[in-house]
Formats: C-alpha cells, structure tokens, sequence
C-alpha cells in the first residue's frame, strides 16, 4: 500500500493495482455503500457480508485456530470491538469467514499498520438485504487523530 501513506487515502487512482482500494472503507459513506464481498472460487461466486473493519499493529499475529471454535468466537467478538463500524450482521463460529488485510501507513509515513476487512459467506436460503452501518467510537477517535496529523 506504497501509494497511501496518509489519513486521505486515495482510491481511484489507475496505479492502485492490489489491495490499496480497501483504504477505501475508512470513508463512512463507502462502508455503508459497499457491505458485500463477492469472491469467485471453482466458477461460483460466493457472497460475504462484511460484519468488521479495523486497523491493527502491523506485527500482530494472532494465535486464533481455526478448527476451534471457542478461539474462532473470541477471534469474532475481538475483531467487532476493534471495527470502526458497527454492522448490524449475525456472526458465529459456525459461518465461513474471510479476512481481506493490507498493510497501510494511514497513520504517516513510518508508521506500520495493517488494515482489515472482516466477512461472512451468505448463509444457505438467506437473502441479500441490505443492512445497517454506523460509525463508533473508534471511527471518531480514528477522525480526530487523522485530523491532528
């Protein structure tokens, strides 16, 4: 994520080749626009609802296990009360999840973080709706900080 290295990320910029466009989400108007990921795997598409999206240390390495559903649980409930929204999304241990992450420097240039999209796959026989996002305290704490900069 060379190109954004401030607390304006750029998003439609014609470099942006991987993942810088997730930067995006940090803008409220988007996040509540774009609440769905939509991964192609085998030739079919599978949908994602997105239920957390949050920065990180860029060193944190969480020891979550997968195949146990305690740690996936707590890995749920940790990422939502990092998330700088609120999504108004069901989430459990049972659902198949997918976490998009990309390096960001957001907080300048020498700073390392990781920035992180976190979705659930569509249950069988649910229905796409659209559904609620608000920002929280960590999005205003995140905005006054940007601000400072």
């Amino acid at each position: 994520n060379i190109l954004n290295v401030s607390s304006t990320p750029l998003i439609n910029d014609e470099n942006l080749t991987d993942f810088e466009p997730l930067m995006a989400f940090t803008y409220a108007s988007f996040a509540k626009d774009n609440l769905y990921i939509q991964y192609t795997k085998d030739n079919q598409d599978e949908i994602y609802l997105i239920y957390a999206v949050g920065f990180y240390d860029y060193l944190y390495d969480s020891d979550y296990s997968y195949n146990d559903k305690e740690k996936l649980t707590k890995y749920i409930n940790d990422v939502r009360e990092n998330s700088i929204y609120d999504y108004e999304i069901d989430v459990n241990s049972d659902d198949d999840l997918i976490v998009l992450k990309t390096c960001t420097r957001y907080f300048g240039a020498t700073e390392k973080q990781s920035f992180t999209i976190n979705a659930r796959k569509l249950r069988k026989n649910e229905e796409i709706v659209k559904y609620k996002v608000t920002t929280n305290k960590l999005f205003d704490e995140l905005l006054n900080n940007s601000k400072k900069g």
